[in-house]
């Protein structure tokens, strides 16, 4: 990938950034006019955390790009651990609680679709297949793996420890109703997953793609 078509993509990142900032902003303000927004909740759900995370990652990442030649080893880590984070929210959401009633899903549909399936997507093919002809990606290290873990830790633990405090939990397969076995098959298949994804997304930053440029000279 060219300067220029690293540039070119830290805008569509910039862009993105932007896009999904508005989307958010515009379901918390459907939420609020339509009486359902309950804000201690509203920001406890997995997916409005990680579509914060998302923003400001997408940002920054869009800045280094069109700013600099090569992302510095945190923010690329930083960048990473986000992805599997989104992808399980698509996961989880178009699985088992798509149709199920919940004050965050009474917003309008495509506020939905953009959240739950358009950022997954997005920051997929961005970091498995845009990414692999970025030469300013670098190649990430095992400690990658501990950054990735950080969020999705701290979540569970608070949202756990807020639950057995209030009786209230954002997913129903986190309820104590559900079962000890339900909870730790879920936490336990999410950890997984997102040790799975980060690894895969190290191996990724490892490869490079032979840049476009290069494969058309040697025909």
């Amino acid at each position: 990938m060219t300067r220029s078509a690293r540039g070119a993509l830290g805008v569509v990142h910039l862009v993105a950034a932007a896009g999904l900032a508005v989307t958010f902003v515009f379901q918390i303000v459907d939420l609020a006019i339509g009486g359902s927004l309950i804000p201690d909740r509203y920001f406890v759900y997995f997916t409005n955390d990680t579509t914060m995370i998302a923003i400001v990652l997408l940002a920054l990442t869009g800045i280094s790009m069109v700013g600099r030649a090569r992302d510095g080893i945190l923010l690329t880590s930083a960048a990473l651990a986000v992805v599997p984070l989104a992808m399980v929210t698509g996961v989880v959401y178009n699985l088992t609680l798509r149709g199920v009633p919940s004050e965050v899903y009474l917003g309008m549909a495509w506020e939905n679709e953009v959240l739950h399936v358009a950022v997954p997507l997005l920051l997929t093919i961005d970091w498995f297949v845009l990414r692999l002809f970025d030469r300013g990606r670098p190649a990430l290290p095992w400690r990658a793996l501990l950054i990735a873990l950080i969020f999705p830790v701290v979540w569970i633990t608070m949202t756990l420890v807020r639950g057995a405090l209030t009786g209230w939990y954002p997913y129903p397969f986190l309820e104590p109703a559900a079962g000890v076995a339900t909870n730790a098959l879920y936490i336990g298949g999410i950890s997984v997953f997102v040790v799975a994804v980060t690894a895969l997304g190290i191996l990724a930053s490892r490869y490079r793609a032979a840049p476009i440029a290069d494969t058309a000279g040697t025909r």
